[in-house]
């Protein structure tokens, strides 16, 4: 699922040492335990709001995971020490958010797959950029 991502992060493809070396940090970072406990967390949270019935034992649930979601992402903001590649990496966090879960889902659950389409990837990038950055984003341009 990382390959998948930053695969599809074009603007770190490059052949530049630089571009190569920027390519090998933002890797190292989406392969940090924070961030896979971040997308784990945030992939049954989207299974909870998206597709489950709700009631408020789920609305506990939510609540659960919003709070190891916080503190996760709090550990993983704190371990990325590079000023430069924090700024610009976490501009683009909700969306790379929004790719893992949306692949996740798209390879946990290949018989449902009619359901994993652009409005989900709208409402995971509307939902993740609100969650992440107080701004809910609404992009016309899905890059999932």
């Amino acid at each position: 699922m990382i390959l998948n991502i930053m695969k599809s992060l074009t603007f770190l493809r490059a052949e530049e040492n630089d571009k190569k070396n920027r390519f090998e940090k933002w890797q190292g970072f989406l392969n940090l335990t924070e961030n896979k406990m971040v997308i784990s967390d945030l992939f049954w949270m989207t299974i909870c709001k998206f597709f489950l019935k709700r009631s408020a034992e789920l609305d506990n649930v939510q609540g659960v995971l919003e709070k190891r979601i916080a503190k996760n992402f709090i550990n993983f903001f704190i371990r990325i020490d590079d000023k430069y590649e924090k700024d610009d990496f976490f501009k683009k966090y909700f969306d790379i958010l929004s790719q893992a879960v949306f692949y996740a889902l798209f390879y946990a659950y290949p018989k449902s797959r009619q359901l994993f389409n652009d409005e989900l990837k709208h409402k995971l990038i509307e939902l993740f950029s609100q969650k992440f950055t107080g701004i809910k984003i609404s992009s016309t341009q899905v890059r999932l």
